[in-house]
């Protein structure tokens, strides 16, 4: 008798339990959302993604901000070195190429006046003084807040 009812018990705070977490989960909103198409292969991060369409969401302002990336069968979770402000109007994502790679240097978000900014992975020295370096701005669409 005892058993059944640290077992009911057991069962109903499960419950409860359950319940909070999916109301909490529910609760959660996007602060951002977006979506780019990259006419190349880029490094983002530790993350290689290939030349195609993507989306992306932002759950958080708080450090370290992470985007969730997502398309061409890939996901990712992508976290910013760091933030700075952007007097920009448009959302748009840096890319830079570095000894024949090109890698997102930053993405800005023009409706919060902010730029997240991204490391380069690292080129042999030799490899980068044989290429030239560019920059380019690939534009994002976006719906937030």
């Amino acid at each position: 008798m005892k058993t059944n009812r640290n077992l009911l018990l057991a069962s109903i705070l499960g419950a409860v339990l359950a319940i909070s977490l999916c109301a909490g989960l529910a609760n959660a909103q996007l602060v951002f959302r977006g979506k780019f198409t990259l006419p190349y292969d880029v490094s983002w991060q530790s993350t290689v993604l290939p030349a195609g369409e993507y989306s992306f969401t932002m759950e958080s302002l708080a450090r370290p901000v992470r985007i969730i990336v997502r398309g061409m069968g890939k996901a990712a979770i992508i976290g910013a070195q760091g933030m700075s402000d952007s007097a920009e109007k448009a959302s748009a994502l840096t890319v830079e190429r570095r000894g024949g790679q090109r890698m997102v240097r930053s993405l800005q978000l023009a409706p919060f006046g902010l730029v997240l900014n991204y490391e380069a992975p690292s080129i042999p020295k030799e490899e980068f003084a044989r290429n030239a370096d560019s920059t380019h701005h690939i534009l994002v669409s976006t719906t937030g807040q």
